[in-house]
C-alpha cells in the first residue's frame, strides 16, 4: 500500500548548514524508498538540534531537501518542517502539516538507534487516527558508538514516557503544554 508521505527525521547539521553522515543515509533511505514508489511525497522534519552552541547557516530539512534534489528527487514532491529542535517537536510540528493536508498512512525514516523513541512519541503525539510505519537507515557506526547511541536512546525514551504517560495520546493542546515546560520551545 502507497503511503501518504514518508517523514525524514533530521539528525544534525554543521555550521555551515552540512549534512552529517547519518543524516545523508537517512535522505538516501527516503530516496530510496521514493523511487519504489513507497510514497511521492516526503516531508523533511528539523530546524537544529537545541543542544547545539551555533545557529547553522541551513536548517537540518532545507540541507536534505537540498541532498534528496541532487539524488533526483522533484523539489516539487518534498516539503520541509523547519520549526522542530528535538525529536518530540518533529512530531508535533510535521502532524500539524500533516493534518492540513490530510495524510493518514505515514512512513518515517531514521536511524537504527532512534527506532524506539521516534515510535513512541510519533504514536503519542499523532494518536490512534493515523497508520505510521518506521524504517531505518543505515548508521555506518562501531559498535561502541551505537551501543552508546543506544544507552542515550533508552534514558530518553524513559524520561519522554515520564512526562508524557498521563496526556492522552494525540492531545495536541497538552503535547503543546508540555513543550513549552522545554526551555528550547517557550515560544511556541
Amino acid at each position: 500500500m502507497q503511503k501518504d508521505c514518508i517523514i525524514i527525521m533530521g539528525s544534525g547539521v554543521s555550521l555551515e548548514g552540512n549534512l552529517t553522515q547519518i543524516g545523508k543515509s537517512r535522505v538516501q533511505k527516503t530516496v530510496e524508498l521514493y523511487n519504489k514508489n513507497i510514497a511521492k511525497r516526503i516531508l523533511m522534519a528539523g530546524k537544529y538540534s537545541h543542544n547545539i552552541s551555533y545557529i547553522p547557516q541551513k536548517t537540518e530539512a532545507k540541507a536534505m531537501k537540498e541532498y534528496a534534489i541532487i539524488l533526483g528527487v522533484p523539489e516539487s514532491h518534498i516539503f520541509t518542517e523547519e520549526h522542530s529542535l528535538d525529536t518530540v517537536g518533529n512530531a508535533y510540528f510535521s502532524k500539524q502539516f500533516i493534518e492540513k493536508m490530510n495524510w493518514k498512512n505515514i512512513l518515517i525514516v531514521t536511524s537504527n538507534f532512534h527506532l524506539a523513541r521516534t515510535e513512541y512519541l510519533f504514536k503519542k503525539v499523532y494518536g490512534k487516527n493515523f497508520q505510521i510505519d518506521i524504517i531505518p537507515s543505515l548508521t555506518f557506526l562501531s559498535t561502541d558508538e551505537l551501543l552508546n547511541k543506544i544507552d542515550k536512546e533508552h534514558n530518553f525514551i524513559e524520561l519522554f514516557k515520564s512526562q508524557l504517560e498521563k496526556i492522552r495520546d494525540g492531545d495536541d493542546v497538552k503535547i503543546k503544554e508540555l513543550m513549552k515546560t522545554l526551555s528550547w520551545y517557550k515560544t511556541i
